[in-house]
């Protein structure tokens, strides 16, 4: 059940390989807030490396995990130690498939899985724009920014702290989410932006 609930946890994440280095972008890094937000909206298809942290009142879980994410589509891979694979899910905006402990889960929505196997739900799709430090569009957010990148956003009812960006200032490296006595870390290593297939 462990697996499951960081599954569900960190369904907003996506990719299942390990990725290289990064090599050094070409482009200079957008300066202003409108330059980040075009940029970071054009970005579609990106895959990242990082770790995921959760903590309730009744439970500290944390896995190492890789994300892809190529439009509307996502695949995500959990690790344990020695980056043994822990369980992967994948899906789109009409089906999510979770395999974990042997089992195979389905549901039309990240939220219905989270529901069905934790009784509570997460804006899975919003996440796809926060971790890129942008909020989601079409519900209400409000935000404060400082070197013109976002510090702190409300939105959903979850409050989303940017504690740190890369040395270029061009993506988030570190956002803590918190909601009731939910509290969600995510440590990204690696971004990584890929062509569409």
């Amino acid at each position: 059940m462990h697996v499951i609930r960081l599954v569900a946890l960190t369904l907003f994440l996506s990719g299942c390989s390990q990725l290289q280095p990064r090599a050094p972008e070409q482009s200079p890094a957008p300066v202003s807030w409108a330059q980040y937000v075009s940029y970071m909206e054009a970005m579609q298809d990106w895959q990242l490396l990082g770790k995921a942290g959760i903590r309730t009142p009744q439970q500290s879980d944390s896995a190492g995990f890789s994300w892809q994410q190529n439009g509307t589509r996502y695949d995500i891979s959990l690790f344990g130690p020695f980056n043994a694979q822990a369980a992967r899910i994948n899906g789109d905006d009409q089906q999510v498939r979770l395999e974990a402990n042997g089992q195979v889960y389905q549901a039309r929505s990240p939220e219905a899985l989270l529901e069905q196997h934790l009784g509570w739900q997460l804006p899975v799709r919003d996440l796809a724009w926060w971790i890129r430090g942008l909020p989601a569009p079409d519900s209400p957010y409000t935000e404060s920014r400082k070197n013109n990148r976002l510090a702190s956003l409300q939105q959903q009812g979850w409050q989303i702290s940017y504690r740190r960006y890369s040395a270029d200032n061009r993506y988030p490296e570190k956002l803590v989410l918190h909601r009731d006595k939910l509290r969600i870390t995510l440590i990204i290593h690696e971004w990584k932006k890929i062509s569409a297939k």
